[in-house]
């Protein structure tokens, strides 16, 4: 197997919050570049996952703790706890996790994103509905 530049890989990636896969560990696991700038959502994973910072710092909030992890520390996340990262500017982070949690994660993130449009939708034709029964009272 050829070596690589795990750090080049992780400088290459510049979308917050995409994953670029590294590399598969077994049938089961793979390892995952992010990069985290700003704050991702709220959520837990049915499995445990294991964050490594390669550069930058995040601020983890576990359930109520936040937890500064900083360049060349790492975190790890049992299953089912609550966590949300965050980030003042930015930071590249490897991750090894469960597959298909980050597909769960896309999939509640995209639910998410269409209830709220969904809901925006909603109020703004409201007030245009308000609109038209007060016009027809005058």
């Amino acid at each position: 197997m050829p070596k690589f530049s795990v750090l080049r890989l992780a400088r290459m990636q510049n979308q917050p919050f995409r994953p670029v896969e590294v590399t598969d560990i077994d049938a089961k696991y793979h390892v995952f570049i992010v990069r985290y700038s700003g704050d991702y959502i709220p959520h837990a994973h049915a499995a445990d996952e294991f964050v490594y910072i390669i550069e930058g710092a995040i601020i983890m909030e576990i359930e109520k703790q936040k937890l500064e992890v900083r360049q060349g520390e790492a975190v790890m996340i049992p299953a089912g706890t609550q966590h949300r990262p965050r980030c003042k500017n930015s930071a590249l982070a490897l991750i090894m996790e469960k597959k298909g949690l980050q597909r769960q994660m896309d999939n509640d993130a995209d639910k998410k994103d269409l209830a709220k449009k969904s809901a925006d939708k909603k109020s703004a034709e409201k007030p245009a509905a308000d609109k038209k029964s007060t016009d027809k009272k005058g």
